[in-house]
Order: structure tokens, then sequence, then C-alpha cells
């Protein structure tokens, strides 16, 4: 019989021990860690800021009201829209696109004013500035010396109101 009491005491004090180990032991924890080359965040006052730069596994899968995202920088997007003149107000063209170095733009219905057209890079950065009256009608824009590339052109008037904005693929 005393063996059999100091087998049970021995197995309530293993029980206890199997307690307490469990109880005091730490478990996982999700927290928003990003394997990437570079990245912030940043807070202000109207505003926040979050990216990465190398970010390598982005993917989302979604069934049936559930949602798995792999990356942390796929959070809800706003899509501002920029509102564009009435195409009635201003007859501009744009050609040839695709290019292969020159292209011309010719306008209507603008009178009385300078025309300022800026090419900007896929970088952001405005490579090409140039003001030509627009009692010329048309300007033409050299794109020979830069790489292949989609540029951004942004016709406007001198004073800053935007009339048009064009893509065109440089090959």
């Amino acid at each position: 019989m005393l063996s059999y009491i100091l087998t049970m005491k021995k197995l309530i004090a293993f029980y206890i021990l199997i307690a307490t180990i469990g109880l005091s032991a730490k478990s996982q924890s999700v927290s928003p860690f990003v394997i990437a080359s570079a990245g912030n965040y940043y807070v202000g006052t109207n505003a926040q800021l979050s990216w990465t730069l190398g970010e390598v596994v982005t993917s989302t899968f979604s069934s049936s009201g559930a949602i798995i995202t792999q990356g942390f920088q796929q959070n809800t997007y706003t899509v501002v829209a920029i509102n564009e003149p009435s195409e009635n107000l201003f007859n501009i063209k744009l050609f040839p696109n695709p290019t292969n170095g020159y292209f011309k733009i010719q306008w209507e219905n603008i009178e009385n004013t300078n025309i300022l057209i800026n090419v900007t890079n896929n970088q952001g950065i405005i490579i090409i500035k140039k003001t030509i009256n627009s009692s010329e009608n048309q300007a033409e824009i050299d794109l020979i010396n830069y790489p292949i590339s989609t540029y951004l052109i942004t016709v406007s008037t001198t004073n800053g109101n935007r009339i048009k904005h064009f893509k065109i693929i440089k090959k």
C-alpha cells in the first residue's frame, strides 16, 4: 500500500509540474514582420505612410467570407480620379504613338495663351519642359536620346490649368 501512495504522489507531482509548465509557457504571437531590403513607417498629423522595398512574397487568397494576405503592404487602396476637362473644349492630338523618338502634339481652340508641355519619365522626373505659343497649333518633341520606356505627357497652360494627359510609348 505504501508503494501505491508513493506512486500516486509522484503521479500528482508530475501532473502539477506539467500544468505549471503549460500555464507559464509562451505561445507564438503573430506580428507584422516583413523581410524586405528597405522600408519604414511614418505617422504625421494628417496622414500615415508605410512602405517596403523588395518584399518577395505578396499574394492574396480569398474564399467565401475570408481573405488571407501574404505580405503586409496589401491594405485598402483608395483610387483618386483625375478630372480631365471636357474633350469638347480642346481638340488635342498626339501622334505617332508608339514612337521611335519624334512625336507631335497638335491642338485647336486654344487661343491667346502659352502652352506648357512636360514630358515625365517613369520615375516621375520631368525630362523635357517646353513652352509654345498656342497660335502655333503644334509642337514636336524629341525623345531620340532617351531610353525605351513609357512617358507621361502633360499639356497645360502656363498659368497652371491642366488641359490633357497622354501616355506615350517609345520603342
